[in-house]
């Protein structure tokens, strides 16, 4: 009778570690393309130089590259971050606060030969930690985003970008689409078309996962 009963314990032990085993090397398999971030960052629409050279430098865009190289350039980003934690969400300024003319932009090497793309410079610190994190400043899209962890510093990109809506409801018909790549806005609840967005409509992605953005799309 004892040694059925052991036979029985032995029994379940091994199918009890013989899931363990299985679910361990799930998880492994599972995790393992994500253990070289330069390769992940290679798939990523990042990495696409031809998008940086089309929106981010002067030859496609003169002066305007200090617009669009914000958000599409490493070079353009790194310049705007500390603009944008001084309060300026604004184009890309020159040190002593006035516009950023053809020159100044070709010194940060917003041109077709030296452009770069978001790389992981463009969001990261010498120390690897993100630039901007938990809240952000004030926003182009007008509004800031608070207690989103590491999706504060997507959020900075990823938002319309043209300003908080002012919306009269007399001539709606003046309104136009959104610039793309609008997710801080959805998330948040921020900019709804001919919605009352005084009212907190914030997703419960955003404020009840620790990292907001990052918690699903880069972990």
């Amino acid at each position: 009778m004892r040694q059925r009963s052991y036979m029985k314990l032995w029994a379940v032990c091994g199918t009890l570690l013989f899931f363990v085993v299985v679910l361990t090397a799930g998880r492994s398999s599972a995790v393992a393309p994500q253990g070289n971030p330069a390769a992940e960052w290679q798939r990523s629409k990042h990495a696409n130089r031809e998008t940086a050279i089309a929106e981010a430098t002067v030859e496609r865009r003169g002066t305007t590259a200090a617009h669009c190289g914000r958000c599409h350039s490493e070079q353009g980003f790194i310049a705007w971050v500390p603009q944008l934690l001084a309060g300026d969400y604004g184009y890309i300024k020159k040190p002593d606060g006035s516009a950023a003319d053809v020159a100044y932009l070709q010194s940060l090497g917003l041109t077709e030969d030296r452009v770069q793309p978001i790389t992981c410079r463009a969001c990261h610190g010498d120390d690897f930690e993100p630039r901007i994190r938990d809240n952000t400043p004030m926003l182009p899209a007008g509004f800031e985003a608070w207690a989103v962890g590491k999706g504060a510093l997507c959020m900075t990109c990823h938002n319309t970008r043209n300003g908080r809506i002012q919306w009269d409801t007399t001539d709606p018909g003046r309104y136009t689409a959104p610039h793309e790549s609008a997710q801080a806005d959805v998330i948040l609840g921020k900019n709804s078309f001919f919605l009352n967005d005084t009212l907190n409509g914030a997703s419960p992605h955003a404020l009840f996962t620790s990292d907001s953005c990052v918690t699903c799309h880069l972990t």
